[in-house]
């Protein structure tokens, strides 16, 4: 299959997924919600907004369903009418959690569905505008009295900016550079925003998609200037082999954003030989069609915007390469690079994590996720990694797995904290911190573990008392957020 069809098949097959979640009875309590587990299957009593930002997928790509204008009218208006009757009174949504007032979700809500409006307005009939106008007012006063606590995330930022900034635009409020100035200062001198304090490629291009989608929407210089940068950095992790990024980013993600390969400057450009020839065909490509309920939304969308550039926009090929380096680079807290005439180096810091990439034929690339042996891993801050004139040293920790499972005790127990913590939101922002550390916090180090030297001119590795450790070639890194994909050992 071509990739210009298989783009279109990806993004008109997950249309119909999205479609497919939608409780479209006008009688039903629940008419316009996109939380298909909430309504129909009855497993949970909150409904997850994030269905709700489906919408902007659907705006963007509504000419691949052959449905009528009114159609289409009526579906925009069910879907902005369960988002609204889905908000908090106190203009949130829930996520992962009842009463949880979520602020990632509760942006993306209001980016979606704001986005949507502005790029698709013909879809809009007046009782959708007026109750998404009444949606983003309260969603707006939420965002902005409630900061995120757990982690500086940075995704989760610049999709609640940006919304603020279209809702100022709705409202007719000049844009004085506020929001976007916010995003710009996000950015560190590399390329790189912080998802909880280091840089994860795979999160950065779902950054990306944001800005580019934003941009389409309301020209900024700072903005497109900002966008350049952060797609000059993610462009260092796609590999010849089609894969992009991975374990060594401090989230371990593997999913990759496509329209946040997308920048503006002078015209919309795209490295799209690597993405059509290569990442495309890839059987591990995380997809609208393959990736888990939770992510769905937000990979759709991607996907669907790309499309919609292609479709509306010309889209140029370029080189996106950083100026290789002679020694190892360290461009942000877990990230160093290595770069000359023989090969280039990614690797990790937090993770224990790298990839290798010979440059004469690009012949060999290897994605190393660490090692572990029962219930230990080396997934962690590694001690070391540093260089001499042949090779590169990774000196290695070794921790216990951290894997929390729910029982039936532990359910009820955060039913209660819940009902208690988000009811009363100092004790909330508490709780949210101590449950985020507890699901996704790495207990402290066991000991030294093996060391990996990797021969500057040929890419060999060699593990040094490696004893019963075993490679973890299924390149999976532990955080709920990362994706199961399949990998050819």
């Amino acid at each position: 299959m071509g990739s210009d069809s298989r783009l279109q098949s990806e993004v008109r097959n997950g249309l119909l997924r999205w479609l497919h979640q939608i409780d479209f009875d006008p009688q039903s309590k629940t008419y316009g919600t996109a939380d298909r587990e909430y309504w129909a299957w009855k497993t949970k009593d909150f409904a997850n907004g994030t269905a709700q930002g489906g919408l902007l997928g659907f705006c963007l790509a509504h000419e691949l369903v052959e449905m009528s204008l009114d159609q289409k009218k009526h579906l925009v208006r069910a879907v902005v009418h369960g988002a609204l009757k889905g908000q908090r009174s106190n203009g949130s949504f829930e996520e992962a959690f009842p009463l949880e007032s979520s602020f990632a979700v509760t942006g993306l809500v209001l980016f979606n569905l704001l986005a949507g409006y502005f790029l698709a307005p013909t879809l809009f009939d007046e009782m959708a505008v007026q109750d998404l106008k009444v949606l983003a007012a309260k969603g707006s006063r939420f965002l902005k009295k409630t900061p995120e606590t757990h982690g500086v995330i940075s995704n989760h930022l610049i999709t609640s900016y940006l919304a603020l900034a279209l809702f100022e635009k709705m409202s007719g409020v000049a844009e004085k550079g506020l929001w976007t100035g916010k995003v710009y200062q996000l950015l560190k001198k590399e390329g790189w925003f912080p998802e909880y304090g280091s840089a994860d490629p795979g999160y950065q291009t779902l950054a990306n998609h944001y800005i580019a989608t934003f941009l389409v929407v309301e020209k900024s210089e700072r903005l497109a200037e900002c966008l350049e940068k952060s797609v000059q950095f993610c462009s260092q992790f796609m590999w010849s082999d089609g894969s992009f990024s991975g374990t060594f980013g401090s989230r371990g993600t593997k999913i990759l954003y496509p329209s946040g390969l997308a920048f503006l400057k002078a015209n919309w450009s795209l490295p799209l030989t690597w993405l059509e020839t290569k990442a495309l065909s890839r059987i591990s490509m995380v997809t609208p069609n393959t990736v888990d309920q939770n992510n769905f939304v937000p990979v759709w969308c991607s996907w669907s915007f790309l499309w919609f550039l292609k479709e509306k926009r010309q889209l140029v090929d370029t080189e996106l390469k950083g100026e290789p380096t002679a020694s190892l680079l360290r461009i942000s807290d877990n990230l160093v690079l290595f770069s000359n005439e023989y090969l280039k180096f990614v690797g990790s810091s937090k993770n224990g994590c790298w990839g290798i990439e010979l440059k004469s034929g690009l012949k060999k690339v290897l994605h190393g996720s660490g090692f572990w042996v029962k219930n230990l891993t080396t997934q962690g801050p590694v001690r070391e990694i540093s260089e001499d004139s042949q090779r590169i040293v990774i000196k290695l920790n070794v921790y216990k797995r951290n894997q929390m499972l729910n029982t039936p005790l532990k359910a009820i127990l955060l039913r209660v904290l819940s009902g208690l913590g988000f009811v009363f939101p100092p004790f909330a922002y508490l709780y949210k911190k101590v449950l985020a550390k507890a699901v996704m916090g790495q207990a402290s180090s066991q000991g030294d573990g093996p060391v990996c030297e990797i021969d500057k001119k040929t890419g060999d590795l060699s593990i040094l008392g490696k004893g019963d450790w075993i490679e973890n070639k299924s390149h999976f890194h532990q955080h709920m957020a990362s994706a199961n994909t399949y990998e050819n050992f």
